[in-house]
C-alpha cells in the first residue's frame, strides 16, 4: 500500500493545529465569567459583608461590564464597563479588587462600589497578576516584548518598575520568603515528537526580590520533566509545579 509523505505531514499539521485550537477555545470559555470572591468591612468591625465581584470577558466584541453581588441583599450593583475586549484575571486584597483588562490595570473599591483608578499596561497583553505588600505585579501572556513583567503601587496605581530580565511570557507567579517566582517557557525547545507538541517548551523559573525588586537570576531544570509551565503554588516551605 501508497502513502503519500505529503497526506502525513497536512495530518500532522492539521491534528497539532485542531489541539491548539481547541486549548485555546477552552481558555476563552474559561475566561468568558471571571468571578471573584472578596470579603470587606462595611460600617464598625463587627459587621462583615460578602460580596461577590463579577467581571464577563467581553467575547473580544462587547466591552466587559463590572457588577457586585451581595448575596445577603440578593441584589447586584453595575461598576460600569471596561473599554477592551477581554478580561485576563482578577485579585483581591482587603476591599480592593484589581482587574487585568489586556491594555490596562482597573482597580475597584468593593466596599463603596466604585471604580478607583486604571494603569496602562506597557507589554502586549495582562495575563496573571499577583499582590504583595504594596505591590501589584504584572506578567505578559503572549507575544513576547522587552518587559514582560511589570510592577505598580498598588495605592497609585504608577508603574515602578519593568523587568527586561522576564523574555518571555508569564503564565505565573508565586511569592515564597522573601522572593517573586516568575515561571517561564522557551517555546519549541524539547523534541516531544508527535502528537506532543503542545509540551515542547521548556520551563524555567525567574526570581525577583521583593525587597529591593531586583532580578536574581533563574532556576532551571531537567528538560525531561520541565515541559510547559503553567502554574505554581507555596505550600509548607516548597514551591509545586503544574505543566500541560
Amino acid at each position: 500500500m501508497h502513502i503519500d509523505l505529503n497526506v502525513i505531514l497536512f495530518l500532522s499539521f492539521f491534528v497539532k493545529n485542531l489541539f491548539h485550537f481547541q486549548m485555546k477555545l477552552k481558555q476563552k470559555i474559561f475566561k468568558l465569567t471571571a468571578i471573584a470572591m472578596a470579603v470587606h468591612a462595611m460600617g464598625s468591625a463587627q459587621q462583615i459583608a460578602k460580596n461577590t465581584i463579577v467581571v464577563n470577558s467581553g467575547n473580544g466584541g462587547f466591552g466587559p461590564n463590572v457588577s457586585t453581588y451581595d448575596p445577603v441583599a440578593t441584589s447586584a450593583t453595575s461598576l460600569g464597563s471596561i473599554g477592551t475586549s477581554f478580561i485576563q484575571d482578577i485579585v483581591i486584597k482587603d476591599h480592593y479588587a484589581y482587574v487585568a483588562a489586556t491594555d490596562s490595570i482597573i482597580k475597584y473599591n468593593l466596599a463603596e462600589n466604585t471604580r478607583v483608578a486604571g494603569a496602562e499596561f506597557g507589554s502586549t497583553s495582562t495575563g496573571s497578576l499577583l499582590v504583595h505588600g504594596d505591590y501589584l505585579f504584572v506578567g505578559n501572556q503572549f507575544n513576547p516584548t522587552t518587559e514582560n513583567l511589570e510592577v505598580y503601587d498598588i495605592h497609585t496605581m504608577n508603574k515602578i518598575k519593568g523587568f527586561s530580565e522576564i523574555s518571555v511570557e508569564v503564565p505565573g507567579m508565586e511569592v515564597m520568603n522573601d522572593t517573586l517566582y516568575v515561571l517561564q517557557n522557551i517555546k519549541h525547545t524539547v523534541d516531544a515528537g508527535f502528537p506532543g507538541y503542545y509540551v515542547d517548551s521548556l520551563g524555567y523559573v525567574s526570581k525577583i526580590s521583593l525587597d529591593d525588586l531586583e532580578y536574581q537570576g533563574d532556576i532551571t531544570f531537567d528538560p525531561l520533566t520541565t515541559k510547559n509551565f503553567a502554574k505554581v503554588y507555596a505550600n509548607n516551605g516548597k514551591l509545586h509545579f503544574f505543566g500541560t
